[in-house]
């Protein structure tokens, strides 16, 4: 996440922005304090809370970030494809982080506590489809994010745009939905030990991406 707001926020071009071995350090100095610790917080660098806080700050990131999608069209060119970069690394590191601790910490948590008169195993099922299909979609937009970074014309990137707009109002609609129907129920089913594990487990997979 501290790439994509220093491509918003600095000049720096396309390769000091996408050098996955870039200096972190650099990086840092080239954003505000209070930038930092907002992304911090949202990105769960401070994981003291439970894994639903966690999980939460993860998915406003990702509000952010559609809203970012939304205003690329209007963007001025060299700040256009400096975020374009950035966007291509967090659709395939920060977005599929998301999806995975869906599925791999809530849902695993939270489908052995259905019962029976709950009626979601065709939900889930449609969820975990979409989560499949965002998955392939977000890395394709990844590439077509790195062909604008490096410099594609107006008329060749505007399909791009367009279908960044799409996925972004598309992901609002998930994230919505999972608000409205399973985080609700998550909360209310799993037990103190399933947060328990849960966290351990997240720790694990921030640890990683990381």
């Amino acid at each position: 996440m501290l790439i994509l707001i220093n491509a918003a926020g600095t000049g720096m071009h396309h390769r000091g922005v996408m050098n996955p071995a870039g200096n972190l350090v650099e990086l840092r100095q080239s954003v505000t304090p209070a930038l930092l610790r907002l992304f911090a917080a949202l990105g769960g660098a401070a994981q003291d809370g439970s894994p639903f806080d966690i999980l939460a700050g993860q998915r406003l990131s990702l509000v952010a970030v559609c809203a970012i999608m939304d205003a690329l069209p209007n963007t001025p060119p060299a700040l256009a494809r400096n975020i374009a970069a950035a966007l291509a690394g967090f659709l395939r590191h920060d977005y599929l982080a998301v999806i995975t601790e869906e599925e791999d910490g809530l849902l695993v948590k939270l489908q052995p506590r259905l019962l029976l008169g709950d009626d979601l195993d065709e939900a889930i099922r449609q969820l975990m489809e979409e989560h499949r299909r965002d998955r392939q979609e977000a890395l394709l937009l990844a590439a077509k994010c790195d062909e604008i970074a490096t410099g594609l014309s107006d008329g060749e990137a505007a399909a791009t745009l367009v279908a960044l707009r799409a996925f972004a109002e598309r992901q609002r609609r998930h994230l919505a939905w999972e608000e409205a129907i399973i985080l609700p129920l998550a909360r209310d089913r799993l037990s103190s030990d399933d947060l328990s594990q849960w966290k351990q487990a997240m720790k694990k997979r921030l640890h990683s991406v990381k």
